[in-house]
């Protein structure tokens, strides 16, 4: 029955990839809620996790995204007044230059890689280290896809 489940899923999401516009699908909250549904059926299947464990772990992987997702916003937010200055001309915000805007961007990279860091570290009360490895292989594997599918939607290839 969980593999029909999952297979339905998979089939209504690559219908959903197919009626997206080609600007920027992964900006469409839809398009990522749906991405975040297919990744959830398949690390269910993947960890092999029991229903309590299931809700513990999803519950602490949101907090993780949703605190991810503000260190990426301020990350944009700084790219964004750097490709500002580089494009039309602007100026750079006063008191700031290169060296300062590189400095800020790597700060929160840093973070988001310790946050990283932390979040697989805390996932040792619920999951082995077999699973959290298992996780680690299918995290990178579903990002591969799921960029090689945005890729060859939009004509470019796989990217490897």
């Amino acid at each position: 029955m969980r593999k029909i489940i999952i297979i339905f899923f998979a089939f209504a999401f690559l219908l959903s990839i197919n009626a997206q516009k080609h600007d920027g699908p992964m900006r469409d909250s839809k398009f990522r809620q749906r991405i975040e549904q297919l990744e959830k059926l398949k690390l269910i299947e993947v960890l092999n996790m029991d229903e309590e464990t299931t809700l513990k772990f999803f519950a602490r992987q949101n907090k993780h995204r949703d605190d991810n997702l503000k260190l990426e916003e301020q990350r944009e937010n700084l790219v964004d007044q750097l490709e500002a200055y580089f494009t039309s001309g602007k100026e750079l915000p006063k008191g700031e230059d290169f060296e300062s805007f590189n400095k800020k961007v790597l700060e929160i990279d840093k973070k988001m890689i310790n946050h990283r860091i932390e979040f697989l570290k805390s996932l040792n009360d619920l999951l082995s280290e077999e699973q959290i490895s298992k996780l680690i292989v299918f995290e990178f594997k579903f990002r591969r896809e799921i960029r090689d599918l945005i890729l060859n939607k939009r004509g470019g290839g796989p990217a490897r």
